[in-house]
């Protein structure tokens, strides 16, 4: 907790693990010694923001601790009002998402290394993350792809087939082979179609559930078989 001057004025056990600095030795102090220099401007900003009955939610930026080491954080700032529902000050939570961020790094590196186009969805069915070799398949860039449903990479005549594919996986997500038994196609950006078959994994997160999917491009499986 702080004032809008930023004199912290409450910090409890978590704030002391995450920080380093007791509670006794920080509190009346500036918030401002927690905040890297780079990041001063933000802080300024928030606090602006705040006091004007707004709450910041999961900002990611970056604080210092008592040794000077420059933390990765998710923030939610919050007003705290007075008995005459006045904002006079701000409440901060504040969670370290460093090892989730070098988790989340790992994770895309070795998504780089498979040798299908590996497309991550949620459950809405966007498109939350790609590797290299899905841009090489589809012909998309990785920016026109993100946020994007992934029907996008699927001809239009069977959109409506792969919604109800969609839809059924997220209700019982699974290891297993997308339409098995059918035959399926994808459509790259410049419109033409070719053969795929799509394995299905479900990915756990604090977000949610998400589904892996690894894409194959069959044609020349096709062209052998007949």
């Amino acid at each position: 907790g702080k004032m809008l001057d930023g004199t912290i004025t409450s910090w409890n056990k978590a704030a002391e693990d995450l920080y380093g600095y007791k509670a006794a030795e920080i509190i009346g102090k500036s918030v401002r010694l927690i905040v890297p220099e780079d990041k001063l401007e933000e802080l300024d900003a928030n606090i602006a923001k705040v006091s004007t009955d707004s709450t910041v939610d999961q900002l990611e930026t970056a604080r210092i601790n008592k040794d000077g080491k420059r933390l990765e954080v998710s923030l939610t700032i919050s007003p705290i009002h007075n008995s005459e529902g006045q904002v006079v000050g701000a409440s901060t939570i504040s969670r370290d998402i460093g090892v989730i961020k070098k988790a989340h790094l790992k994770f895309e590196a070795l998504l780089e290394t498979a040798p299908d186009a590996m497309v991550i969805i949620d459950k809405d069915g966007l498109i939350s993350l790609i590797n290299r070799q899905t841009e090489q398949l589809f012909g998309y860039g990785r920016a026109e792809l993100v946020g994007q449903s992934v029907e996008i990479l699927v001809p239009e005549r069977l959109r409506d087939r792969h919604l109800g594919h969609r839809t059924g996986y997220f209700h019982d997500p699974n290891v297993s082979e997308m339409g098995a038994g059918l035959e399926l196609s994808g459509r790259r950006k410049d419109g033409t179609e070719f053969p795929i078959e799509i394995s299905l994994s479900p990915l756990d997160t604090e977000d949610g559930t998400f589904a892996t999917a690894a894409v194959r491009d069959i044609t020349d499986r096709k062209k052998a078989a007949e």
